[in-house]
């Protein structure tokens, strides 16, 4: 039709709000037939009530200025629209969030059949001690990794397939909102639902990956009932209520180890200018708020991920913010660093100011240093359990610096002596000479499994030959292994003390 055959009389039927939106919407049950008999039927009840109730044209536009508000009658056009809209954004949300969801499918089923090939083509171990078949193999990171990356990326193409959609359902909401306020509730309702229907999408099951569970299912089902109490609300017919609103989840609290880990690295964050340029001035104050730092530091194995903030790191910025102290400041820092205790918050300091010395060209100050760090390694009593102990991630170290200085042979005799002095210091020597690794999940590198304890091998300077007979003296019944393991009690240095033995019955 031309457009003004389609607004002429001939082509008009007047309607109810209600049913002539459906008429729109849905025009596939509405043929062109139908609604003609329809118009016909209205004109042949228009004569027969005009028979009985004759109405002039003026007395017919008072009746329609009666019962009619202009204002009132625009605002529930606008409402029919703007929920019609809504309707229609939930719908194409809905059915482009299914149709995306095969592309994670598809990437999926791929991973688990690459699984399952690799696990059909190697040999199920057993355990040695019952007999029984281990968990089947799983594919090297290498194989896991293109398939891993495949289904990351198709759950980040449905959400932003799905983004545009979600914004269009928000807006129109917004709309429904304005012009019937008293639809609040169930437009809260469909927007809270569409925001867990486009989180679904973006997730799948287990990694590496399971059956796709009903999360998004859910999600689309509860947006759905969303969609049809809002229209029922509209239409005045009988609705489910919104379900009750969760309450905020609270804030989490913050443990006191993670408040001194976050003091911790906030500390270093603002001495790092010092470690950038050479030009700042002395702070005493940071300075010394960085040595007593290093009393935290101390206790943080030395694994990668303390790489920035472990004792090292925080002596060094503290030497990095002493650069610019004069000599005589410079020098007494020298002496108080060599006052501190553990040992290895004494030698770390020490031995950062001397490099600093050495680069700022103060030679005197750089030997002062180097005398006092050598006397210091010297000094250590090893005989005592707390030195054990209180410099556990820092033992190889320290006993490294100290062979440089002496020879291999000086600190074996010396660690020899203090064990058959003292048996009980077994246990803390195991620990101070062992090594720590991240475990992490092989699916998620970002997932910290835990921190994993052992030794691999052992310096030229560790007697190796007389811990071991003390081990077998302490635990005759312990056998060589060369993986960490620890009993059921959790003795960790048992387990070390295993390995050890396997590392020497290898070196014989």
């Amino acid at each position: 039709m031309s457009e003004e055959e389609n607004r002429s009389e001939s082509n008009l039927i007047p309607m109810c709000l209600e049913h002539a939106d459906e008429i729109d919407v849905t025009p596939e049950y509405y043929k062109v037939e139908l609604l003609r008999e329809w118009k016909r039927r209205q004109i042949s009840e228009r004569f027969e009530v005009q028979k009985s109730w004759p109405l002039t044209d003026d007395e017919a536009q008072k009746v329609i200025e009666a019962s009619f508000d202009p204002t009132d009658y625009g605002v529930a056009i606008a409402a029919a629209s703007s929920v019609t809209a809504a309707a229609r954004a939930i719908g194409h949300l809905i059915e482009t969030a299914r149709q995306q969801r095969q592309l994670p499918n598809v990437a999926a089923s791929a991973w688990h059949a690459m699984r399952l090939r690799v696990q059909q083509s190697l040999p199920r171990a057993y355990d040695a001690a019952t007999g029984d078949l281990l968990p089947p193999g799983e594919p090297s990171w290498m194989e896991t990794k293109p398939f891993q990356d495949r289904l990351d990326a198709a759950l980040i193409q449905a959400v932003e397939a799905l983004r545009p959609l979600f914004a269009t359902l928000v807006a129109e909401l917004h709309a429904v909102r304005a012009a019937a306020a008293h639809l609040d509730p169930w437009c809260d309702w469909a927007e809270a639902s569409a925001e867990i229907v486009l989180g679904a999408s973006g997730r799948w099951p287990g990694r590496p990956p399971e059956v796709d569970d009903e999360v998004l299912a859910r999600a689309i089902a509860e947006l759905m009932r969303a969609s049809v109490a809002l229209g029922a609300v509209w239409q005045g017919q009988p609705a489910e209520q919104p379900p009750e609103p969760e309450p905020p989840s609270p804030e989490p609290v913050e443990t006191d180890v993670q408040r001194l880990g976050r003091q911790h690295r906030e500390l270093l964050d603002l001495a790092r200018p010092w470690a950038r340029v050479d030009t700042r001035p002395y702070d005493a104050d940071l300075y010394g708020e960085l040595v007593q730092a290093s009393r935290y530091a101390l206790n943080l194995p030395k694994v990668p991920m303390h790489l920035t903030e472990d004792l090292s790191a925080t002596a060094g910025l503290a030497a990095d913010v002493a650069r610019n102290a004069d000599d005589v400041t410079f020098a007494g820092l020298i002496e108080d660093a060599t006052a501190l205790q553990p040992s290895a918050i004494a030698v770390s300091l020490v031995r950062e100011l001397m490099f600093i010395a050495e680069r700022t060209q103060r030679p005197e100050l750089e030997t002062k240093a180097l005398g006092h760090a050598v006397q210091l390694l010297r000094n250590i009593d090893w005989t005592h359990h707390d030195v054990w102990v209180d410099n556990r991630f820092y033992v190889r170290q320290l006993l490294g610096w100290t062979a440089s200085v002496t020879t291999d042979e000086d600190v074996r005799d010396r660690i020899a002596a203090a064990i058959t002095e003292q048996p009980d210091l077994l246990k803390p020597i195991l620990l101070g000479v062992s090594q720590q690794t991240e475990q992490r999940d092989r699916n998620d590198w970002n997932r910290l499994l835990g921190i994993g304890i052992h030794v691999k091998d052992l310096p030229p300077w560790f007697p190796t030959a007389v811990v071991a007979s003390e081990i077998r003296r302490q635990y005759p019944d312990l056998q060589p292994a060369d993986r960490y393991t620890t009993t059921s009690d959790g003795d960790v240095a048992r387990g070390i003390a295993a390995q050890v033995l396997d590392i020497e019955s290898r070196s014989v």
